[in-house]
């Protein structure tokens, strides 16, 4: 993989990474700022709504399930359906993937659903799609 950054620092794209998880929000910001995102973190929903509010991210990096089962849901509901932040790209992640969680994410108004069974490279590819 190369390890040059995508983006000059000053336009680097802002992502926001939701995980309730301490060890998935330290990978995704390693990997993505090897690649030259700007990233931000959040342990819960109504942090990164905070965030969301303050830094409009160009992307949301939403886990599915962290303090209870729909959280990740609403936030991404609650993202697109609020006019100011609709049009913000959200990717809902998952362990579990399955056509329930897809059904789910499509309902919350996800942009895409990515795996995180995806090797590293894919799950780069997948991210940059969501970026113009």
């Amino acid at each position: 993989m190369n390890h040059t950054p995508a983006y000059p620092p000053d336009h680097a794209p802002i992502i926001l990474v939701v995980d309730d998880t301490f060890i998935n929000r330290e990978f995704m910001e390693a990997a993505l700022q090897t690649v030259g995102y700007t990233v931000l973190l959040a342990s819960n929903a109504e942090r990164a709504w905070q965030l969301i509010q303050q830094t409009q991210p160009d992307a949301v990096l939403v886990d599915v399930r962290m303090s209870y089962e729909t959280e990740g849901y609403d936030l991404c509901q609650r993202i697109k359906s609020t006019l100011h932040t609709a049009h913000i790209k959200v990717a809902m992640l998952t362990a579990l993937d399955t056509p329930l969680d897809r059904d789910y994410a499509e309902q919350a108004g996800a942009d895409t659903f990515i795996s995180r069974t995806l090797d590293l490279r894919a799950l780069l590819a997948a991210i940059a799609q969501l970026l113009p």
